[in-house]
C-alpha cells in the first residue's frame, strides 16, 4: 500500500507540466497622471496592445512578453526614481518617459546601466548626448519641423511667422529649431514668445500675434495649451493661418477646442487618416478596444512592441547590450514586419526615419491629409 502511494505520487509529479521560461520584461516609465497623462496613458494602452497579441500567437523566443508601467506623474524628478525602480526589475528595454524633459532626467541612468530606451520625446537633444542606448519612436525636431518650414516658404510663400513655444525642452528645442530653419528660407520672425506649461491665459499671447501683420503662426506648445490657445484665437477673430506638430493635431487636442482648430495645419508622424491601410486598421481596433481614437503615442507604443519582437528574432536571444547593437543602423520593413506599420529605420544616434504627412484640420475634428512627407531613406 504504501508503494502504491508513492508510486501514485510520482505519477501526479511527472504529470504536472514543467514551469514557463520566466517572461522577457519591458517597463515602461510613462505620464499616467499629471499634465502628460492623455499622452502616456495612450502610449501604455498601443503597447499593452501589442504585447497582448504577440503573447497570443506564441511569444517571441519561445516566451511570452510582460508590459509594466511606473508613473511619471508627469514629473522630472518623479521620473528619474521611477527609473531606478524599473531597472531593479531587470527588464529587457525600457519605454518612455515622452516628455522631453523627463527623459533628460531619467535618460542618465538607464544608460548607465546599458539598456535600451524607447522615448517618444521629440526634443532634438535627446539624441545628441552621446547615449548609443536612446532609441525614438517619434522623429526629431530637426527633421520634421524643417519639412513645415518648407511647406511654409514654398507653399505658403509665408514671409513673415509669429511663434509662441512652451518654456520647456520640448518647446524650446522646436524653436530654436524652427529660427534657424526661418532663418534659411528667409523666413522673418518678428514675434517670437514664450509662454509656461499649463498655462491657462492666452489672451495677450494672441493680442500680440494679432497686431504682428504675420503671414503665418507656428506653435511648440503641449496639447492642452494648444487647446487653449485656438480657443482664444477664435475668441478674438485670429485669422492668421496656424501650424504647428503632432501636438496641434491630437485627436484630444481638437475634441477640446471644437471648431476653433478648423484650418489649422501641420506635421504628423502617425494617424489613421493617412491614406496608409496599416494604419487605418490599427486604428479602428485601438477604437473598438479603448473608446478613443489613438493619437500618434498610441501608434508608438504598438510600434514598440513589434519592434521588440523583430529584434528578438534577429539576436535569439534576450541580451539588453546585443539589442541596442542590432538597432542601430536597422531597417524593418513594414513587409517583414506588419507591425511596425510604416517602413522604419534608426541610425547610429537613435533617430528614427519613416514616412509622415502634413495635414488639414477640417470639420468634425477630422484631419485630410495634404501630402505625404517621404523617409529621408526613400
Amino acid at each position: 500500500m504504501k508503494l502504491h502511494g508513492i508510486l501514485v505520487a510520482a505519477g501526479c509529479l511527472t504529470a504536472v507540466p514543467a514551469l514557463a521560461a520566466d517572461p522577457i520584461k519591458i517597463i515602461g516609465i510613462l505620464e499616467l497622471s499629471g499634465a502628460g497623462a492623455p499622452v502616456g496613458t495612450a502610449y501604455k494602452n498601443g503597447l499593452e496592445m501589442a504585447v497582448e497579441e504577440i503573447n497570443a500567437k506564441g511569444g517571441v523566443l519561445g516566451r511570452n512578453l510582460e508590459a509594466k508601467f511606473y508613473d511619471t506623474q508627469t514629473n522630472p524628478g518623479i521620473a528619474r526614481g521611477q527609473m531606478q525602480k524599473a531597472l531593479d526589475e531587470n527588464p529587457l528595454v525600457l519605454v518612455g518617459p515622452t516628455y522631453s524633459g523627463s527623459v533628460r532626467a531619467a535618460m542618465p541612468i538607464a544608460q548607465k546601466a546599458e539598456i535600451p530606451e524607447f522615448t517618444g520625446g521629440g526634443a532634438a537633444q535627446l539624441t545628441e548626448l552621446g547615449n548609443p542606448y536612446i532609441f525614438r519612436t517619434l522623429g526629431s525636431q530637426r527633421t520634421s519641423i524643417p519639412k513645415v518650414v518648407n511647406y511654409l516658404a514654398e507653399t505658403v510663400h509665408a514671409r513673415k511667422v509669429g511663434v509662441i513655444y512652451a518654456n520647456t525642452d520640448l518647446g524650446k528645442g522646436g524653436r530654436d529649431v524652427f529660427l534657424q530653419s526661418a532663418k534659411e528660407k528667409g523666413i522673418e520672425v518678428p514675434v517670437d514668445l514664450s509662454s509656461e506649461q499649463g498655462q491657462a491665459d492666452f489672451a495677450s499671447d494672441v493680442l500680440k500675434l494679432k497686431s504682428g501683420a504675420l503671414d503665418a503662426i507656428f506653435l511648440s506648445i503641449h496639447e492642452e495649451e494648444v487647446a487653449r490657445f485656438l480657443k482664444e484665437g477664435q475668441r478674438q477673430g485670429l485669422k492668421t493661418p496656424i501650424f504647428g506638430e503632432q501636438t496641434l493635431l491630437n485627436p484630444i487636442v481638437l475634441q477640446l477646442a471644437g471648431d476653433a482648430g478648423i484650418g489649422a495645419k501641420g506635421y504628423i508622424p502617425l494617424t489613421g487618416d493617412a491614406p496608409v491601410a496599416a494604419l487605418q486598421d490599427l486604428s479602428r481596433r485601438f477604437a473598438a478596444k479603448f473608446n478613443y481614437t489613438p493619437d500618434h503615442n498610441g501608434f508608438q507604443g504598438y510600434i514598440v512592441g513589434h519592434v521588440v519582437k523583430t529584434v528578438l528574432g534577429k539576436t535569439g536571444k534576450a541580451d539588453p547590450k546585443l539589442f541596442a547593437q542590432t538597432l542601430h543602423g536597422l531597417t524593418i520593413t513594414a513587409e517583414e514586419e506588419p507591425g511596425v506599420l510604416l517602413t522604419t529605420s534608426w541610425d547610429r544616434n537613435g533617430d528614427i526615419d519613416r514616412d509622415g504627412f502634413l495635414a488639414v484640420v477640417e470639420k468634425n475634428n477630422t484631419l485630410r491629409i495634404e501630402k505625404t512627407l517621404p523617409r529621408t531613406g526613400g
